[in-house]
């Protein structure tokens, strides 16, 4: 090809890339978001998508002034594209993969506990759990800096089997945990584990692999802080229904169970005895079980992590009489619209201990499958409606 034609070619390649950028900021303005601060998300999407548009305009406009070299300006829209694929990619992902409203509704109660209220939070349908912040993927894969003035957002990656059982909500906890730690709490920094800039250790050496370990323990201690021995019970339940690789970054999970037993034994064990004795029981049979294949302990300093913790997370209190209350009303299908750690700590040990009763069972013809369905849903019903009494009562912020 003519070395004219090949820069015409080029030049259409990226005057393509820029109609697609616009176009995916039409997408992004057209497209109702159901995250609480939809609007700042947007912006932020739109500042990332025009800041690209304007790096590929210059570009093209020196490519057709001739003062680029053909071949350069060849490598260049090829690397434009490929980093579009990806950024497009993305916001079709944030678009379209959204999980349902009761879920926001779930982790709007926590957020303001842990100081979160000024961030964003896009959760997503995805494979596994996990959690990263928009702002920094935008500035480290496209060099995109966001700017002080927009909001952060944080993007949880969240199991579709996570998104259709509300007994399993309480894992996403965990991942609030991450992000508190990182934006608010700031533990091993201010313990001077690791220095202001977070810069983690290698993983593979012996103090990586405490530190981060160290991250894993605090946001389970995180997570039960905010909702108690519902967040412990769905955790042994993760671990023991299903085959897992354990990354090194994460401690073995009996070494998690056995660290919040201890706490839930000591802080909430008695308020919802004796209906909860029997999941006491197994985890205890489960640790003694498990105990001596234990290969990596805990880090030193995992107690006064512990101590730093409940200084700054309010630990969720359980009265007994409101668990009782709850257990007895959820028991019989009617809703229940207090407390929603309450709620999910009675519900837990119903949907274990009570659910399947043959007294129960035969208003459902029987149907396992059916009244675990329906009890989902019941519950699912109470927290979006607790949420909304909430707000009647203005203990909650209020959408944008």
């Amino acid at each position: 090809m003519a070395e004219p034609d090949h820069q015409q070619l080029i030049i259409r390649r990226l005057i393509e890339s820029e109609r697609s950028i616009n176009f995916e900021i039409e997408k992004i303005l057209g497209t109702r978001l159901r995250t609480y601060k939809e609007d700042e998300v947007k912006q932020l999407l739109r500042t990332a998508l025009e800041h690209v548009r304007e790096f590929v305009k210059s570009y093209r406009l020196v490519t057709e002034r001739g003062e680029a070299i053909v071949l350069e300006a060849e490598v260049f829209s090829e690397v434009i594209r490929t980093k579009l694929d990806h950024l497009f990619y993305l916001i079709d992902v944030i678009t379209n993969q959204e999980v349902s409203l009761s879920i926001y509704d779930f982790l709007d109660f926590f957020i303001k506990k842990i100081e979160l209220s000024n961030l964003s939070f896009i959760i997503i349908k995805s494979e596994i759990l996990s959690c990263y912040c928009l702002n920094d993927y935008l500035k480290e894969f496209f060099r995109i800096s966001s700017g002080k003035e927009l909001i952060r957002v944080w993007i949880i990656n969240c199991p579709i089997r996570v998104e259709i059982n509300p007994f399993e909500w309480p894992i996403i906890l965990h991942e609030l945990g991450h992000i508190a730690e990182v934006e608010s709490l700031k533990t091993l920094v201010n313990m001077e584990i690791i220095d202001k800039y977070h810069l983690l250790p290698d993983p593979e050496t012996v103090e990586g692999v405490r530190v981060y370990h160290a991250l894993e323990y605090i946001s389970d201690l995180i997570a039960y802080s905010l909702i108690g021995p519902a967040f412990l019970f769905r955790l042994t339940e993760s671990y023991l229904t299903k085959t897992l690789t354990i990354p090194i970054t994460h401690p073995e999970w009996i070494s998690r169970l056995h660290f919040l037993l201890q706490i839930a034994t000591e802080l909430h064990k008695q308020a919802i005895s004796p209906e909860g004795d029997h999941l006491f029981g197994l985890m205890e049979k489960e640790w003694e079980r498990e105990k001596d294949g234990v290969l990596i302990k805990p880090p030193p300093y995992l107690g006064k992590v512990k101590e730093y913790i409940r200084q700054r997370v309010e630990l969720v209190q359980i009265d007994k009489e409101k668990f009782k209350k709850c257990l007895d009303r959820v028991k019989q299908f009617y809703p229940y619209t207090e407390d929603i750690p309450i709620l999910m700590n009675a519900s837990y040990i119903v949907s274990r201990n009570t659910l399947f009763d043959l007294n129960i069972r035969k208003h459902f013809d029987n149907d396992e499958s059916k009244l675990s369905s329906e009890f989902s849903y019941l519950i699912a019903d109470c927290i979006r409606l607790t949420r909304l009494r909430y707000l009647t009562l203005n203990l909650l912020r209020r959408p944008a």
